[in-house]
């Protein structure tokens, strides 16, 4: 089977097409992230503000 050389302009395509894969992941990551951040005030959030009031009292 020949070698056919790419082009300048599929090597851009390529290239513009692993860019956007790279965004796609950091997309996906910073989602799971908020979604573990959200999750976490959820669940902690009431315990953390409690927690937090019992100190400003022993500071007063």
């Amino acid at each position: 089977m020949p070698h056919h050389p790419r082009t300048n302009e599929q090597r851009l395509l390529l290239l513009a097409n692993e860019r956007g894969a790279e965004l796609t992941e950091y997309a996906l990551l910073l989602l799971f992230i908020a979604l573990v951040v959200v999750g976490s005030v959820a669940l902690f959030g009431n315990a953390v503000l409690g927690l937090y009031q019992a100190l400003l009292s022993l500071w007063h």
